[in-house]
């Protein structure tokens, strides 16, 4: 499951998510999108506390979803990964899309 909080720049992914679940995904990484062109600033939060699981489909997914916000110059925030989440996307070699961004004129981090 997944929710869109009362802020436009906040999403917080629930449970597990695979294969079967892509479109409800798809659909609610769109709406996501599309309300935080319309809200102010240029911080986005992703929160992936509660997700259980993720499968390669849906990683790359998201991955496309930080890659569309990074080219409307907004700044995707991922906040609350479990661990094993984190390894999972490793292990699938997603980490560089999932990556902080380098603040401009800091590129030795």
């Amino acid at each position: 499951m997944a929710g869109k909080s009362a802020d436009a720049c906040k999403v917080k992914l629930e449970g597990e998510w695979g294969t079967d679940q892509v479109a409800d995904l798809k659909n609610l990484l769109a709406d996501h999108l599309a309300g935080i062109r319309r809200a102010a600033g240029t911080r986005a939060e992703l929160d992936l506390s509660a997700l259980t699981a993720l499968d390669a489909c849906c990683c790359q997914l998201i991955a496309v979803f930080l890659d569309n916000m990074r080219r409307r110059g907004l700044v995707p925030v991922l906040t609350g990964m479990p661990e094993q989440l984190h390894e999972t996307i490793a292990l699938l070699g997603f980490s560089e899309a999932f990556a902080a961004p380098v603040p401009p004129g800091d590129e030795s981090a």
